[in-house]
């Protein structure tokens, strides 16, 4: 050890069997980090293995070593991002009044959809494969697109209870259950106009949708609140 060095206990080299791991676990994420962006961008028969390979800088041997096929790496892809997708929504805080708590829910996930990338091409993905089930790989990626499309219904649904829950639980239910999906709807239709195209103003797309669902929430609850009084 050279004079005036001391090796300190955090510069203690990785065993090397670690390390593989650590640079495997590196590569594989940036795979799936280029393929998501790709297939979402050209659709998964559009990703060629060959372009794959040119924005990775890695060879297709690397690329089946850790996913087997092109099916395994759009697997893994789906996993991912469902995983990701779904536990990080923000909370978007809270407000004095159900109307102010929904505008709030839908400007802040629409934000969020559209300023962090790695979300916007997971929803572009999950969209295409929902509407395209003509071949067999399309019908097994559309169920799980499927899947994700209806924890999405579910979350937005706890939401439009959770914003109106001064309503009395019964009628919160009842309205998150009858406008979840046209919420939903709303959304993936905003996301596909705006993601990508500067020519449309986003915050004000996002601002009209936030408004659009506010009043068809609150034209089901002037419906619903007589009848749940009878």
């Amino acid at each position: 050890m050279r004079e005036g060095y001391s090796l300190r206990m955090d510069e203690t080299p990785l065993p090397m069997h670690a390390r593989r791991r650590e640079l495997g676990e590196a590569s594989r994420q940036h795979i799936l980090d280029v393929a998501v962006r790709l297939m979402s961008e050209r659709g998964f028969e559009g990703t060629a293995m060959s372009a794959l390979c040119k924005e990775t800088g890695l060879p297709a041997s690397s690329i089946y070593w850790h996913f087997g096929s092109k099916d395994g790496l759009l697997e893994a892809v789906m996993e991912r991002g469902g995983e990701q997708f779904f536990t990080s929504f923000p909370d978007p805080g809270d407000a004095a009044e159900p109307a102010d708590k929904l505008r709030r829910f839908v400007r802040s996930t629409g934000a969020w959809l559209l300023e962090e990338s790695r979300n916007g091409q997971f929803l572009q993905l999950q969209l295409r494969f929902r509407l395209s089930r003509r071949a067999p790989l399309a019908e097994k990626f559309a169920a799980k697109a499927d899947a994700g499309m209806q924890k999405s219904i579910e979350y937005v649904r706890a939401w439009i209870a959770y914003a109106y829950a001064s309503e009395g639980e019964e009628v919160a239910q009842r309205l998150a259950a009858e406008t979840a999906h046209f919420a939903v709807a709303m959304l993936d239709g905003v996301f596909i106009m705006v993601y990508d195209d500067d020519r449309v103003d986003a915050v004000e797309m996002i601002d009209d949708a936030a408004e659009a669902l506010v009043s068809r929430v609150e034209s089901r609850l002037a419906a619903i609140k007589p009848a749940a009084t009878e």
